[in-house]
């Protein structure tokens, strides 16, 4: 089970790295926030009723920032943000959530639009796209399928609020 975990989890970063990598160019030009700046230590703890380290940037680029809190029984929590590269790859994302219900079930009123997809018992991923980025809020054993979407809806709700704030411009959620 740890090893399905780990590799998961390798996955989604590698999927992030070599999207960023494809958009090297533009991530020159835009800037994306701060992935850590947008959530707290306390609020995924209140979150998630566990406790957890302070955020770690795993990933800092101009288009794209990450980063991951870990658990002190073992999960995580990551929290990756993105500039769009381009409508096409956004539509094709959003295409390929679409056409899989079974893994990505769509979730109303977080962003433009949202998708929580679910890793099978071992976690989630809500995944957002607003205005011009792409959010991610994972959490990697973290608790019962249950609890950890409002959790997710709730961090990714503070998130863009937070990120709204940066850019006070941003539609309304």
């Amino acid at each position: 089970m740890y090893r399905i975990l780990n590799c998961l989890t390798s996955i989604l970063w590698t999927a992030a790295w070599v999207t960023l990598m494809c958009t090297r160019a533009a991530a020159q030009q835009v800037v994306a926030p701060a992935a850590c700046s947008l959530l707290s230590q306390a609020e995924i703890e209140q979150a998630f009723g566990a406790g957890v380290r302070a955020g770690e940037d795993r990933l800092t680029s101009g288009s794209a920032t990450a980063c991951r809190f870990a658990a002190k029984d073992g999960g995580a929590i990551a929290i990756l943000v993105r500039r769009i590269p381009g409508r096409d790859w956004a539509e094709e994302q959003i295409g390929r959530m679409v056409s899989n219900p079974r893994r990505f079930h769509e979730i109303l009123s977080i962003g433009d639009r949202s998708f929580l997809y679910d890793m099978m018992g071992n976690g989630a991923a809500l995944c957002i796209f607003h205005a011009d980025y792409y959010f991610q809020v994972s959490a990697f054993r973290m608790g019962e399928s249950s609890t950890i979407s409002p959790a997710l809806e709730a961090l990714a709700r503070t998130a863009l609020t937070r990120f709204r704030g940066l850019f006070p411009s941003m539609p309304v959620l």
